[in-house]
């Protein structure tokens, strides 16, 4: 069986979605492919037939971020899996028409799923998990010692939305330190600085990490005294189980998987709603008395080491991507692949070797994002150690894409859009 896995930027939380799909899938004569969101629409565009090469098309960014035409294109030649995290949207997208089966992530979206009106008998619910081989409690904090909060996760460098709530961060760290506590800061991902920028100007101490790797996350959870989840939507996050994974207190706005673990006896704080002085309250209660929050702390890690991790969520998946397989007629030519001009879209070759190349050119595309956006910095740290690991020609024609677009014509003509928009 070939699957493709369809993705959106490196370092997001559906890279270890992915991740957590290539290994529960491990061994079961499953091979599996992956490509960022841009790459599958070049490939959608300009070499549509070869998609006959898969059974199975995963979009873990979900169908619905993307177009009816390219969606239509793709269900002609493979079954279609997509996951749910979140309602973005007012009214329902076509594209979830063509779905073969949906995976949702939290069981709070079943009204939502239900709005989306696919038969419940293709849907699943498939909650995110966390690796607890790799997310465990380590260090352990002296008492002398500052109170750290922690946030952790990734703007897009399209994202026009304060969908993480920071405006609530801010507001909350504002009266949390003018009843005289000074909490540190350890922010961790791509594009906090601002965010980070707004916190030091309010004289607080932060760290700020931008390019983590997975393995090394575990150490900065545990270096807190508190994960902070200040979000309007979420499907999971991610960063909820791995934080408590590592027996890290966690205080939640009412979203996504906060709603089941946290609402758990004794496993967490769970908000009202998006209120930055009951933020504030919740913080500043668990500065007064560590041990409460060490308390829960201790419920919600034995609540995640048991139900949450990898092994238990993702139980199964092999049998859903199975069920879906039809016997195709007709494959692409064995040298068909030779015309493609990029490297990433060999699926011949060793699905793993597929993969890690995907993961390079996906570096250098979102480095070109974060130079648009103006993180000129970031961008070249980002794509300075792959350079020479793509083709030239590549990076050549992504720069050439974007000196236009950071044109002074094309800059007054996304302008004048927007004000039409607005």
């Amino acid at each position: 069986m070939k699957l493709l896995l369809v993705l959106t930027n490196p370092y997001s939380s559906l890279d270890v979605l992915a991740r957590a799909c290539v290994n529960a899938v491990k061994g079961d004569n499953i091979d599996v492919y992956w490509l960022y969101s841009n790459m599958f629409e070049e490939l959608v565009q300009d070499h549509y037939s070869y998609l006959e090469f898969f059974d199975v098309v995963h979009f873990i960014a979900g169908v619905e971020s993307f177009s009816f035409d390219l969606i239509a294109k793709t269900a002609k030649y493979c079954q279609i899996v997509s996951t749910f995290h979140h309602r973005q949207f007012s009214s329902v997208p076509d594209q979830f028409k063509l779905v073969d089966h949906l995976f949702y992530v939290s069981r709070f979206l079943e009204a939502d799923v239900k709005a989306l009106c696919i038969p419940m008998e293709k849907t699943t619910l498939l909650h995110n998990g966390v690796d607890t081989d790799v997310f465990k409690p380590a260090y352990r904090r002296s008492e002398n010692e500052n109170f750290v909060i922690g946030f952790f996760g990734a703007r897009p460098p399209n994202d026009t939305e304060d969908r993480k709530g920071t405006k609530l961060l801010l507001d909350a760290a504002r009266q949390i330190k003018e009843q005289g506590f000074s909490p540190e800061f350890i922010i961790v991902g791509h594009g906090w600085k601002e965010l980070v920028a707004q916190l030091r100007i309010l004289d607080l101490t932060v760290e700020y990490f931008v390019n983590v790797g997975w393995d090394q996350l575990s150490d900065l959870y545990n270096r807190l005294n508190l994960y902070l989840i200040t979000s309007y939507l979420e499907g999971g996050p991610l960063p909820l189980l791995e934080a408590g994974a590592c027996a890290t207190p966690i205080i939640s706005t009412p979203v996504g998987l906060a709603l089941e673990v946290l609402a758990k006896p004794g496993c967490g704080k769970l908000l009202n709603g998006f209120d930055s002085h009951e933020i504030a309250q919740a913080v500043i209660a668990d500065l007064r008395n560590p041990d409460q929050a060490n308390a829960r702390a201790l419920k919600v890690y034995l609540e995640i080491y048991k139900h949450w991790n990898w092994f238990k969520t993702y139980r199964g998946l092999s049998k859903l991507y199975k069920g879906l397989c039809t016997e195709k007629d007709s494959q692409p030519a064995q040298n068909a692949f030779n015309q493609f001009s990029e490297t990433y879209f060999n699926f011949q070759q060793d699905p793993i070797k597929q993969r890690n190349i995907v993961r390079l050119y996906g570096m250098v595309d979102f480095a070109w994002r974060l130079y648009y956006r103006g993180d000129y910095c970031r961008a070249f740290q980002l794509a300075f150690p792959v350079f020479g690991k793509v083709k030239f020609a590549y990076f050549w024609n992504n720069f050439l894409k974007n000196i236009i677009a950071l044109s002074p014509p094309a800059i007054l003509f996304r302008g004048i859009k927007d004000e039409m928009r607005l």
